[in-house]
């Protein structure tokens, strides 16, 4: 069957493992005011879905400039535009992170060809913890198998215009990010001293991952990136496009004692690929 459409308030989790994280989410934090409300985000998700590919072309990230006036927005993106000509935009539905995610890793894998064999086995490891974790054979096989075909596609010679052709279509592109959240709530479940010391105290991942991960169109913080990383034994560059002092883009990688494969633009609520 077609992947359903849950109806979620996007929300932004506040708990991180890292201070200067923390301090560079909550300052961006500060600058996004979003109505949640079932109605709203039902209306937000459909005229989103006109308006927005689900993965764009390559543009100039010059041209990220249009949608700012404040001048600090602006001297941010002249600077990053020298180290990072171009920007490929993903759909700001609140999937943008697994969606950014899975094409810039797959994108890499292009040129990476020797990583391909261990990259379908750590897949097909995540399989198998799925299912010992208790979920449902008959629905997640679906999704697991559109996730590995993409993974096979780069392996049998795809390229990065295969891959946007793929990531295009809404079939394809919705069941790879619903298996990339299963994949991510099983590495906090399987490893939840990692996790639970950065949740609500009242939370356990069960229901962080009930909530917050499993469900489309919830947005993903630190602990979804810290996860994903983790898996594919990966480092993740986010870059903070924010009202921070300076005229450069604060970066973190995720984890930090790994080399970035993967290259992120973060703006106020939504993630973008950078190359």
């Amino acid at each position: 069957g077609r992947l359903p459409r849950p109806i979620n308030k996007a929300i932004m989790a506040s708990e991180w493992n890292d201070d200067a994280i923390l301090a560079q989410m909550n300052a961006i934090s500060s600058e996004v005011h979003v109505c949640t409300c079932a109605c709203c985000s039902f209306m937000l998700i459909a005229q989103i879905a006109q308006n927005s590919p689900l993965i764009s072309e390559l543009v100039p990230t010059s041209s990220l400039a249009a949608d700012y006036q404040d001048p600090i927005f602006l001297a941010k993106i002249k600077n990053l535009a020298l180290s990072s000509p171009n920007v490929r935009k993903t759909r700001p539905d609140g999937n943008c992170f697994f969606r950014a995610f899975g094409f810039a890793y797959l994108e890499y894998l292009t040129t990476h060809k020797e990583e391909i064999p261990k990259a379908i086995e750590v897949v097909k490891d995540t399989y198998a913890l799925a299912l010992a974790l208790g979920y449902p054979e008959v629905t997640t096989v679906d999704f697991y198998e559109i996730f590995l075909q993409q993974f096979e596609h780069v392996a049998a010679g795809g390229t990065t215009a295969s891959l946007v052709e793929r990531f295009q279509d809404a079939e394809i592109s919705e069941y790879f990010v619903a298996y990339t959240r299963v994949l991510t709530a099983c590495r906090m479940k399987a490893t939840p001293d990692e996790f639970v010391p950065f949740l609500d105290g009242t939370q356990t991942i069960e229901e962080f991952c009930a909530t917050e991960v499993e469900p489309m169109y919830k947005e993903s913080d630190h602990l979804h990136i810290k996860a994903v990383a983790s898996v594919f034994n990966i480092g993740i560059r986010v870059t903070y496009l924010d009202r921070s002092p300076g005229e450069v883009a604060n970066c973190h990688v995720i984890p930090d004692d790994k080399a970035a494969v993967i290259h992120l633009l973060y703006r106020p609520g939504h993630y973008d690929v950078l190359s």
